[in-house]
């Protein structure tokens, strides 16, 4: 009964335009992140999820918030988010009324949008920057016994479409491949994070496929196989050197 609830959940999730809202309180997003650019830091397990709602500028909104490795003491308001006929809206403040555009999960083969990336902690009380997207094809993606559908999307320096500086995956529904908060942004040097897994109370909508890798859960619990894993996601043997992923977390080991 579980496993068929899981997939109704699942097949809302998936149709653009539906009536359904994406954005249901206790929905979690799990991310990893970390850096790619020596000293390489440790990973960081990072929660985003649904918890409250709110009115802002005369709409109603659900509270998104954070946590990193499972700490709730590390508890804090990301943003305000709504969905409206299949596309999803943040408002960082009094001043964006209408909110600024997050995804667009409508969007048919070759067509383009502009979507706001959400502010980081530093980049709080700048202007929002811009990413330009394209969705160059959707297709069907198979994870266990739940199917998705898929916008490939590439993103682009100017408004005209003319030079390319990243692509990445949107799940219809969801978020993108690289977490809810990373919906554009895919030439960014210097950082990497990766959605992998989605719940909605005790059931899970999605889990990215991994090697073992383990990650802590809201609660704060972690759980771990005592394996360590290279970044290709095989496991590392004593003799490997450099860098190596335990717990969720990546390390360093030198000669």
């Amino acid at each position: 009964m579980k496993k068929i609830f899981i997939t109704i959940i699942a097949c809302l999730f998936m149709l653009p335009g539906h009536a359904t809202n994406y954005l249901t309180n206790g929905l979690t997003w799990i991310v990893e992140a970390y850096g790619t650019q020596s000293p390489y830091p440790e990973s960081d397990i990072v929660q985003f999820f649904l918890d409250g709602y709110a009115v802002v500028n005369g709409r109603s909104c659900s509270k998104l918030w954070m946590t990193r490795n499972g700490d709730l003491s590390t508890k804090v308001l990301q943003t305000f988010l709504y969905e409206e006929d299949g596309k999803v809206f943040f408002i960082c403040d009094d001043n964006d009324s209408a909110g600024t555009l997050m995804y667009d999960f409508n969007l048919s083969e070759n067509e383009t949008t502009c979507v706001g990336l959400l502010p980081s902690e530093t980049d709080k009380g700048q202007q929002i920057k811009r990413a330009y997207m394209k969705c160059t094809g959707r297709s069907q993606m198979t994870i266990g016994e739940n199917a998705f559908e898929v916008m490939h999307m590439e993103e682009y320096a100017d408004a005209e479409y003319s030079l390319s500086i990243g692509k990445g995956d949107w799940i219809v529904g969801i978020a993108s491949e690289y977490g809810i908060c990373r919906n554009g942004g895919f030439g960014l040097d210097g950082s990497y994070s990766r959605l992998v897994k989605v719940t909605l109370g005790d059931n899970v909508i999605y889990e990215r496929e991994t090697t073992g890798v383990s990650c802590p859960s809201a609660t704060g619990k972690e759980s771990s196989n005592g394996k360590k894993y290279k970044l290709n996601g095989t496991i590392s043997t004593a003799s490997d050197n450099g860098i190596y992923i335990f717990n969720g977390k990546k390390y360093i080991k030198k000669q």
